[in-house]
């Protein structure tokens, strides 16, 4: 099923004329020596081998996602999971939230954290649990985490900057700790070492992908949407993860690949003139931010 999916979002790459900024030039994605082929059916078989969505989690975003719901639908979820509920406890008393006294009731917790938050957060445990348990052994995998939980932070600031509600920024910072999860399955596949896009230029961007695909005819973007999709994130997930190293066309956006983007230069002394040239002023405008708003720390 994966492998279909992972061809099948090749296909579409590389048959459409106006491709995408970033994008290698088209040319067969599944190559001629069976190598390309050969890479996606082990970068097929490590997805399948992801543990699924556990119910208790799918059932939360389900209670969450209606309107009325309450915290007499979400409290007894959480209390079938206990290591959830220590670390929504954990979380609601950290200083992000300010509390003056010790959140001890899962109740209390919600109300901190707020029904609209939660579900970012549940899944965002999911994550960070599947990660360490998973690939704990991966050499290079606590820089991998410390780069990903930086592009998290880093883009829910952006998106707090563009004035986005609270809740974008949770999605969008989700969204920025998922962006390499393909480079971890492609590493694994490939037998090679983890390569970040770290201190990189917004010109550079792209060649991370190009590299990519020269070597194994497929790249990280694509198989993280399809890891999204396996773990049945919105769709916007996949659409972000998929174009986060080149997510403009023209003066056409996507505003979470574009944050996720912009959330790599983040701070870096100077970025805001090479963010001028490299992005065009409307995308800027789209997203209700300016290239100093990048170089701020």
């Amino acid at each position: 099923m994966f492998l279909f999916l992972i061809v099948a979002r090749l296909s579409n790459r590389y048959s459409n004329p106006q491709r995408k900024r970033g994008e290698v030039e088209k040319r067969d994605p599944m190559g001629t020596d069976g190598r390309s082929a050969a890479m996606a059916a082990k970068v097929a078989e490590h997805v399948e081998k992801l543990p699924p969505v556990p119910e208790l989690v799918l059932r939360l975003r389900a209670t969450l996602s209606h309107p009325d719901a309450t915290f007499a639908d979400v409290v007894p979820l959480l209390d079938h999971d206990p290591g959830l509920s220590a670390d929504l406890l954990k979380f609601a008393n950290s200083a992000r939230y300010g509390v003056a006294h010790r959140v001890d009731s899962l109740r209390e917790a919600v109300l901190y954290v707020g029904m609209g938050h939660l579900a970012e957060f549940v899944s965002t445990t999911f994550l960070e649990r599947t990660l360490m348990t998973t690939y704990s052994s991966t050499k290079g995998m606590h820089q991998y985490v410390d780069h990903s939980r930086a592009i998290a932070d880093r883009t829910r600031d952006l998106v707090r900057r563009s004035g986005l509600a609270a809740a974008h920024q949770e999605r969008a910072s989700l969204i920025g700790l998922l962006h390499d999860i393909g480079r971890l399955v492609l590493m694994l596949a490939g037998s090679t070492h983890m390569w970040l896009a770290v201190n990189a230029s917004p010109e550079s961007m792209a060649k991370f992908v190009e590299h990519e695909q020269d070597l194994w005819g497929l790249d990280h973007c694509i198989v993280g949407a399809t890891i999204c999709r396996k773990w049945d994130f919105p769709d916007i997930f996949a659409t972000a993860i998929e174009g986060h190293h080149g997510p403009w066309t023209g003066a056409q956006v996507c505003p979470e690949a574009a944050f996720v983007f912009l959330a790599h230069f983040k701070g870096i002394a100077g970025i805001d003139e090479a963010m001028a040239r490299a992005m065009p002023e409307p995308v800027f405008r789209q997203l209700h931010l300016t290239p100093k708003d990048i170089a701020g720390s």
